[in-house]
C-alpha cells in the first residue's frame, strides 16, 4: 500500500480521465518490460486495485529493490496467503489477531469493528509511515473516524459511494483495458502523498480540509515543487490561508479580498527568495502595514539580500519593537522622523552590507539610526566605505558620541537644561570637577564636549582636564584634544 493517496473528489479543475489513464498506463508499461512473465501473470490475476497498489509500491521503492520480479511475486503471494502464513499486520488487516503496533485497547477494538477494506488501508498506511508517527493508537482512531465520516484518505477511498473493483482480465494481453477500469480506484502517481513525505500533522490537516482546498493546495504544490524545500510547512500554511480566506488558496476557496501574504506567495519573484517556515509565520503574524513594507523591501532589494528568511525575521522583529525601516512603516517611530528615516533607508540600503544594516536596525534606536544616515548622506563621496562608516557610527552612538549621541547612549547637549543628561555619562571624579566650577563654566565645558562628538573617547577624562585648564585660567577652549591624538570619524 506504499505510495497510496486519497482520490480527489469535487476538484475545482479535475484532470481529464485520459491523463489519469496515461499515468497509470505509463506506470504499468514501465514495469511490464522489467518483470518476468511469472511475476506479471501473478500481478494480473489480482484485483486491479491491489495490483496497481503493488506497482506503485514497486515504483516508490525501486532504488532499494534488487529484484523487481521477486518483489512483485512475494507481494502477490502475500495477498493470497492463508491466514497462518500472514504477517501480524496482515492478520490484523483481516481482523484475525492483534496488530503489531502496540495499539491501545480502544484502537484495537475500533480496528475490529471497521470494514476489512478500511482496516487494511489504515494498517498499511500506518506501516508505511511508522517512522514519522509518534502515537499509532491516536493515528488509527483518527483514520477510522475519518473513514466513518467519509473524510480523509481512508474515508474517500472506502466511503459508502466507493465504486467496486473491476474484474481482472483473463490474460496479460488485456492489461490496457484492465488499467482503464482501475483508474476509477487507483490514484495517479503524481498526486501520491508518499512522494512528498508529509509529516503526521500535515497529513491530518489535509485529511480535515475540504476536497476543493486539498485539491488546489496539492496542485499548487506540484506546480511549485522545484522551489519548495519543506512541503509539509508549505501545505500547512496554504491550508491555514484557505481557512482564513488568505493567499491563493483562500481566494480560490471564496475569499473576499487578497491578502498581503497571498501577494507574497503568488508573486512572480517568489521563486527567487523562498522563505523558511519561521519567516513565513512571522510575516503572517505581522501587521498589514509591516507585511506590505517588508514584502516591498524584499521585492526591491531581493538581488542584494543573501538570506531572505533572516531578513524577514529581523524586519518583523524590528516592526514589533518599532525599530528599523519596518518599524517606521508600522508606526513604531515618532511621526517627525518616520518619513525621513524610511526614505533614507530606502535610498542608502543598497550601499550597506548586511552587518551594517543589522547594526543600524537592531543596535541603536530609530532616532539614532536616522541621525547616522543623515550624516552619511551629508558626507557624500567623502565616505569610501559606507558600511564601515555606519558600523563605526553605531558603536560611537552606543557610547553617547557622534551622530547618534542623544538617542542611544550619552545624550547630546542642547543647552543648559540638558546638563544633567550629559553628566549622567560621567564618572564621579568628572562630576565632582564640574561641581567645583561655576554653572557658566560647566555649561561651556559640556557644550564643547558635545561638539567634539566621536573624537572624545573618554568624556570623563576630557571634563577633568577641561576643569583643570579653566582653574588655571586656560579656558575650556584650550583643553581641546590635539588633532594628532584623534582620528577623523570618516
Amino acid at each position: 500500500m506504499v505510495g497510496y493517496a486519497p482520490q480527489m473528489v469535487a476538484q475545482p479543475s479535475p484532470p481529464p480521465a485520459s491523463n489519469s489513464l496515461a499515468v497509470v498506463e505509463a506506470l504499468c508499461g514501465k514495469w511490464k518490460g522489467v518483470l518476468d512473465q511469472k511475476a506479471w501473470d501473478a500481478l494480473m490475476a489480482l484485483d486491479s486495485q491491489v495490483a496497481v497498489e503493488i506497482l506503485q509500491g514497486l515504483d516508490v521503492k525501486a532504488a532499494d529493490i534488487r529484484s523487481p520480479s521477486a518483489y512483485v511475486q512475494r507481494a502477490c503471494a502475500n495477498q493470497k496467503a492463508p491466514t497462518s502464513d500472514l504477517q501480524p499486520h496482515q492478520q490484523a488487516a483481516r481482523g484475525e489477531g492483534p496488530s503489531e503496533f502496540a495499539l491501545d485497547e480502544k484502537a484495537e477494538a475500533a480496528l475490529q469493528q471497521a470494514t476489512p477494506e478500511a482496516r487494511a488501508f489504515v494498517l498499511g498506511d500506518l506501516e508505511a509511515k511508522s517512522s514519522t508517527i509518534h502515537n499509532p493508537s491516536a493515528y488509527v482512531m483518527r483514520a477510522l473516524s475519518n473513514a466513518r465520516q467519509g473524510k480523509g484518505a481512508v474515508g474517500e477511498r472506502f466511503g459508502a459511494s466507493a465504486p467496486s473493483a473491476p474484474e481482472a482480465p483473463p490474460d496479460a494481453s488485456g492489461y490496457a483495458n484492465w488499467i482503464s477500469a482501475a483508474v476509477a480506484l487507483a490514484v495517479p502517481a503524481e498526486s501520491s502523498f508518499s512522494r512528498w513525505n508529509f509529516d503526521e500533522k500535515c497529513e491530518s490537516a489535509l485529511a480535515d480540509a475540504t476536497p476543493e482546498a486539498r485539491a488546489f493546495v496539492l496542485g499548487d504544490l506540484e506546480a511549485k515543487s522545484s522551489t519548495i524545500h519543506n512541503p509539509s510547512a508549505y501545505v500547512m500554511r496554504a491550508l491555514s490561508n484557505a481557512r482564513q480566506g488568505k493567499g491563493a488558496a483562500g481566494e480560490r476557496m471564496g475569499a473576499s479580498a487578497p491578502s498581503v501574504v497571498g501577494v507574497l506567495t503568488d508573486a512572480p519573484s517568489f521563486k527567487e527568495w523562498v522563505l523558511d517556515e519561521k519567516a513565513e509565520s512571522a510575516l503572517q503574524q505581522a501587521t498589514q502595514e509591516a507585511r506590505a513594507f517588508i514584502i516591498g523591501e524584499l521585492q526591491s532589494k531581493g538581488s542584494t539580500i543573501h538570506n531572505h528568511s533572516a531578513f524577514v525575521m529581523r524586519a518583523c522583529s524590528n516592526a514589533r519593537q518599532g525599530k528599523g525601516a519596518a518599524g517606521a512603516a508600522s508606526g513604531g517611530v515618532p511621526a517627525a522622523v518616520t518619513g525621513h528615516r524610511a526614505a533614507s533607508l530606502e535610498e542608502l540600503a543598497g550601499m550597506l552590507d548586511e552587518a551594517a544594516r543589522r547594526a543600524l536596525e537592531t543596535e541603536v534606536n530609530p532616532e539614532a539610526a536616522y541621525a547616522i544616515l543623515q550624516q552619511l548622506e551629508s558626507q557624500g563621496d567623502k565616505v569610501q566605505n559606507p558600511s564601515a562608516y555606519v558600523l563605526r557610527a553605531v558603536r560611537n552612538a552606543q557610547k553617547g558620541m557622534g551622530a547618534g549621541a542623544g538617542t542611544s547612549g550619552q545624550p547630546a547637549y542642547r543647552g543648559p537644561e540638558d546638563t544633567s543628561a550629559l553628566m549622567a555619562g560621567l564618572d564621579s571624579q568628572a562630576t565632582m570637577a564640574l561641581d567645583s566650577v561655576s554653572p557658566e563654566v560647566r555649561n561651556q565645558i559640556l557644550a564643547k564636549l558635545s561638539h567634539q562628538g566621536g573624537q572624545v573617547k573618554n568624556a570623563s577624562a576630557y571634563v577633568v582636564k577641561a576643569v583643570g585648564n579653566e582653574k588655571r585660567n586656560l579656558g575650556p577652549s584650550q583643553s581641546e584634544p590635539s588633532a594628532k591624538r584623534f582620528r577623523s570619524f570618516e
